[in-house]
This record gives structure tokens, sequence and C-alpha cells, in this order.
């Protein structure tokens, strides 16, 4: 015989201890995640596109990272369900004309974005910008030595200017 404080809870058990004695921990475990998960993709987002754009562009771009984190998650819980699936598509479809159909997105206070914002709003890193370098690319057969050498186009140091100089800085030659 099973004792009554080892058997498994039933039902009617459950639903009068309610949800927090039902759920718990992993209740407020899956809360915080999907909060801090949500939060950190819009943050994300919005900061990236507050550096490299207009604070009203920033706003929209956080906007669309939220509801697309959301819709995100909730693609990861319920992608088995077609239901599902085609709710999560349509919600983000919705979104995309509300955001870039002109006169819809200012009634809704955003900005119809350009590709690069969309970029941002979905995740996405914004590109790296080459750094050119200042030698040429050596050629084939030259020494790192011949490299580290001065070249004959290197700047030198200028004097200091003196009141006389007014008329070199005119263009007027000597």
């Amino acid at each position: 015989m099973v004792e009554p404080e080892l058997a498994a809870p039933t039902s009617a058990d459950l639903l009068s201890a309610g949800p927090e004695a039902s759920l718990g921990g992993s209740l407020s475990r899956s809360i915080a995640l999907r909060a801090v998960t949500t939060a950190t993709g819009a943050g994300v987002a919005w900061t990236a596109a507050r550096l490299t754009g207009p604070r009203s562009r920033a706003n929209t771009v956080g906007l669309v990272a939220l509801v697309g984190t959301k819709l995100g998650q909730t693609l990861a819980s319920g992608a088995r369900d077609p239901l599902v699936v085609a709710a999560a598509l349509g919600s983000a479809a919705v979104l995309v004309g509300i955001v870039q159909t002109p006169v819809v997105s200012q009634f809704f206070g955003c900005t119809p974005l350009d590709p690069f914002a969309w970029g941002l709003a979905a995740g996405q890193p914004p590109p790296r910008q080459r750094r050119r370098s200042s030698s040429p690319t050596p050629s084939i057969g030259s020494s790192p030595r011949a490299e580290a050498l001065p070249s004959s186009k290197t700047v030198r140091h200028r004097r200091a200017y003196r009141p006389g100089d007014r008329a070199l800085l005119r263009g007027d030659r000597p």
C-alpha cells in the first residue's frame, strides 16, 4: 500500500493548490529566461540602431526586435503545431506590413525601416568596415625587413610657425 504522502498528487489536488504549488520553480525559471531573452534582444537591437541612426529608427528597431523575439520564443516552444507556425508567420507578416506602410507606420509611431535596420532587428550584427592598410600590399619576393625601412615618402616634421611666415601661408613665394 502506498502512503498518501508519497502518492502522486491528483489533478484535483493540483488545481486546488494553485499554479505556484504545481509548477513552482520551473515556471519561475521559464518566465525569467523568456524575460531576459526578450529584454536582451530588444535592448541590443535598439542600442545598435541608435549608434547607427536617429532615435525614431532605433525605437522602431527595438519594437520589431521585441516582437520578433517573442514570436521566435513562440515558434521554439510550439514549432510542431502547424497552427502555431502559421500564427507566428502571419503575425510577422502583419508586423512588416505595419512598419513598412508609411501612413500606418506613422499612426503607430514607427518609422519604415531600411534593410540594414531589419538586419539589426533580426539580430544580425552590423558589418565590420575593413581597415585600409597605409602600406601597400607586399609583392612576391619582398622581405619583411624591407617593409620596416622608411620609404622616400616619409613625412618630415615641419618647423614651428613664426609671424614672418604669413606670406608662405597665403601662397606667396619669398
